[in-house]
């Protein structure tokens, strides 16, 4: 099983370095848990950094990252990069919608 790491993510993350490691380690927990590494395949580790930052971004610390699309403002950059990843698969990645 392919995981991402704490260390992992906030190397490829930076900007969540002010953010706590429990609550950075509690995204990756839960995006870990809603993704399939079956579905995902080699975009794995990707799909699962970037619903994990979607995660921390609709927390408190959430204010600075959102897509700049009109058509959905309340998407963050990293779940709209998610959904591009999922448009290419054959069905939905998440495990719970």
């Amino acid at each position: 099983m392919a995981t991402l790491t704490l260390t992992d993510f906030r190397a490829r993350y930076p900007e969540f370095r002010p953010v706590a490691d429990p609550q950075v380690q509690g995204s990756l927990d839960s995006a870990h848990a809603l993704l399939s590494e079956e579905v995902y395949g080699v975009a794995y580790t990707l799909a699962v950094g970037l619903l994990a930052a979607d995660l921390l971004m609709s927390g408190p610390f959430g204010n600075g990252m959102r897509a700049e699309s009109t058509a959905a403002p309340e998407l963050t950059t990293y779940r709209v990069q998610l959904n591009l990843i999922d448009q290419g698969l054959p069905c939905r990645g998440l495990v719970l919608s």
